[in-house]
């Protein structure tokens, strides 16, 4: 696997919500403002090795380290496991409801990322042998998957510049990576960057 900067599809998830793209006109000064606040809030540093590192922050960090090291068949199936034994689709809720509880998702935003993970998630880790990556699964499943029309299209912040974890996450497993076993390891590359070996804290 190949260190790379934020994955493209987190920035899906994270920069903007579909609901504030529909906006006509919409305030770039204002998007960049709600960025900054979402890195505040929702990916604060960990300040010391035991922490629960925030769901937001990890899922760029496992699909960082998971990226596949090409597209053969081999590669893939190590991003598979490096993607679907680990944390990160168990973290997926929670990271939005981060962005929830801090007023920067509606939830319709919630509800339609939730069916998309949820379509993306089954489609890479049921394949017996998989043929894309998750970054092209989900775009695929995002561009294709209808906005919902229930729901509440408003936000507001609850948490205002609150940045504890324990308001909407307690790790209950290890968060990070799923191993690369069998076969698979072959696809690694021969320096891995794994991420800290975090242990469920209480709160």
């Amino acid at each position: 696997m190949r260190y790379l900067r934020r994955p493209e599809v987190l920035l899906a998830l994270l920069v903007i919500a579909p609901s504030a793209l529909a906006v006509p006109g919409i305030d770039q000064d204002l998007i960049a403002q709600a960025m900054d606040y979402e890195d505040e809030v929702c990916h604060p540093v960990v300040q010391h090795s035991n922490d629960t590192i925030p769901p937001c922050l990890n899922l760029v960090t496992i699909e960082t380290l998971c990226t596949p090291n090409g597209t053969s068949p081999l590669a893939l199936k190590a991003h598979q496991q490096c993607m679907c034994n680990g944390s990160f689709f168990s973290e997926w809720p929670y990271c939005l409801q981060c962005l929830f509880i801090h007023g920067l998702r509606s939830e319709r935003d919630v509800a339609f990322y939730e069916s998309v993970i949820s379509t993306a998630s089954n489609s890479l880790c049921a394949a017996p042998a998989p043929t894309a990556e998750f970054a092209e699964i989900f775009s695929n499943v995002q561009v294709a998957a209808p906005y919902p029309t229930v729901g509440d299209t408003v936000s507001s912040d609850r948490a205002v510049s609150q940045t504890d974890v324990s308001l909407y996450f307690t790790a209950t497993t290890r968060q990070g990576p799923g191993q690369i076993t069998g076969a698979a390891t072959a696809a690694t590359a021969s320096v891995l960057f794994t991420a800290p070996a975090i242990s469920p804290t209480a709160g």
